[in-house]
This record gives C-alpha cells, structure tokens and sequence, in this order.
C-alpha cells in the first residue's frame, strides 16, 4: 500500500512569507495530489495570515487551515501537529523555507521503499531567496542508507533538530509516553528525541543528498542559541544514551553540536562585536572541555575586537575550514 504524508506549514506572524512556502510545496506535489494532506497551523497569529490563507485556499481548494485559539509556542504547537496529523508519516515544513520542484517525488520514491525516517540535504540561501550561501549544507554528495541507530545518530547528530529536512513516522512519535517527551520540551524541536528512539526497534533510515530544501538564512532570533544547542543538545543525547545509543556516537554527536553550531555562532558573534557572557562561557567549558577544538574556540573568544576588524575575511572562514578537515559525514 502507498504510503501517505502529512505536510503541515507552522507559522505566527509571518505572512510574508507564507505565500513563497505554499507554493514551492504546490509545485513540488504535481501528481501526488492523493498521497498527502497539506496544512497551514496558525499559532494565533495577529497579522494578516488568516487573509493569505484564505487567498491561497482560493486558488489551491487542496490546502486545509486550522488556527489555535491561543499562541503554544514551537514546542506545543509543534507536538500538537504532529499529534493529530492523519496519516502515518509527516512533514513540518518552515514557513520560511522552500522545497524544490522534485522533492515530493524523491520523498515519496523513499517512502515507497519503506523507510521509517528520510533526512532532505538542504542549500542556504539570503532572506529574499537572490543569492545562494551554501549549495550543500551537509557537505555530502550520495545518499548514506541507515541500518543501525547509531550510525544514524553518528552521521545527522543535531542537524535533526531542523524539522523542514525531517519526515517522520508518527508512530515512532506518539510511541513514547507524553511524561517523557515532556522531559524535552523547551528546546524548540520536541520531534528530535522520539525520531531517534523510534530507530532503536528498527533502524530503515536515509540522507538524502540531493538539496530538497531551501532553507531562509538570518530569518530566526538566536537569543536563546546556547539554551538549545548546548542544553538541549546534551539533554537529548543523555537521553538517547539511557534508551541504546553508544557513548562513543554520544561523543561524536556531541563533537559536530561544537562543530555545526558552536564555534560558527561564537565566531558570528565576534565579528560582530557582541561577546560571550560570562555564564554562557562556563556553559560552553561545562560541556565541551574534553574536546580540543574548544581551546581553539577560547583563543577566538579571547582575540581582541580591533584584530577581528582586521582579518575579518580570514576570521569568518573558520568555521567553513574546520567543517571541510573535521565534520565529512
């Protein structure tokens, strides 16, 4: 039997960007028109989503709208979807992002050789969509088939917390208690731990390589950067390390959060003239003392702000150096 998706479009107040989502979406879907359901869940916005719904409904009758009466935030909103999404696998698309023309086909091609689990390769682009930043944002160019939930964990690690590259099974999801989810909940990506449990009891997983999505750069506040990638990265993985997974994959997923989100942030905010605090820096030593690019991460704190206006250009490609010598999937 065929299996089917749930798309669901998260959004709060942002209309302005709705309208290029839904309809990336509408192209891609030509011809599977019957495998999927396509919703926009408004988070109680107070802007003009309701109106550029409406106005896509009109010209796409397929799309269904539901609204929450109150704001729940991502985590709510999010486990909410996923919840009482209809069929067995979904798809929360940004309402920032774009997918490409033949993403539905490649999702459901994989789908239809049941696998539990597909990550989409994304690009990066600047916030109107003009100029590309980053054609590959996983640096890999084949798809990596999973078979072992550590080799999954090992390869994707954090990356699974952006949920725009996600397509899940609903079941691995509404498996795990909702006391226990509730455990992760504050972290923006209440999908991350289920996913990875769900691949314990059976691991049929994949990368896809070829970029399906296309993600909105500079386009999320990043107030709370340390409380999700440092908190939450390393509550989830104690976590994960309780229910199978290794403390080696542990080690190494752990490696790519200081790799992937760490030290580029860190090196964003100093060329930016905005310092760590203090008790952001304990958190960082806390966490990431065992590994040696750390120390490399303290000397970039540490250099003065009038020789980052300097070397700026040689100061921003750090972390796109260390990425190409550290982070090969």
């Amino acid at each position: 039997m065929k299996k089917k998706l749930s798309i669901v479009i998260p959004t709060f107040n942002r209309c302005y960007l709705l309208m290029d989502c839904v309809e990336s979406i509408i192209v891609s879907s030509q011809g599977f028109e019957d495998r999927f359901e396509l919703i926009v869940s408004n988070d109680a916005s107070t802007d003009e989503t309701e109106e550029v719904v409406r106005t896509l409904q009109d010209k796409y009758p397929l799309i269904k709208y539901i609204r929450n009466e109150k704001n729940l935030y991502t985590d709510k909103h999010f486990t909410k979807i996923i919840e009482n999404a209809n069929f067995e696998f979904f798809w929360i698309i940004g309402d920032d992002d774009k997918i490409t023309k033949n993403a539905m086909q490649e999702v459901f091609k994989q789908l239809d050789n049941d696998k539990n689990l597909i990550y989409c390769n994304y690009s990066v682009w600047n916030k109107d969509f003009s100029q590309i930043i980053n054609e590959n944002g996983l640096s890999q160019y084949s798809n990596i088939e999973f078979k072992n939930h550590d080799h999954i964990l090992s390869t994707i690690a954090f990356n699974m917390g952006y949920i725009s590259s996600v397509i899940g099974c609903k079941q691995h999801f509404t498996d795990i208690p909702i006391s226990k989810r509730m455990e992760f909940d504050g972290f923006t990506m209440p999908q991350v731990y289920p996913l990875y449990a769900g691949q314990i009891k059976q691991s049929n997983a994949i990368l896809i390589a070829e970029t399906l999505i296309m993600n909105r750069a500079g386009n999320n506040s990043e107030n709370k950067w340390h409380h999700i990638f440092v908190n939450g990265s390393n509550k989830i993985y104690k976590g994960l390390n309780k229910i199978g997974y290794s403390k080696k994959t542990i080690r190494l997923a752990t490696f790519k959060v200081l790799l992937d989100y760490i030290i580029p942030h860190t090196v964003s905010l100093k060329i930016h003239k905005h310092n760590l605090y203090e008790y952001e820096f304990i958190l960082l030593l806390k966490n990431y003392y065992s590994f040696p690019l750390f120390y490399l991460l303290c000397i970039i704190i540490l250099i003065p702000n009038i020789f980052i206006k300097k070397h700026k250009k040689i100061i921003e490609k750090i972390p796109f150096y260390l990425k190409n010598k550290y982070g090969k999937i």
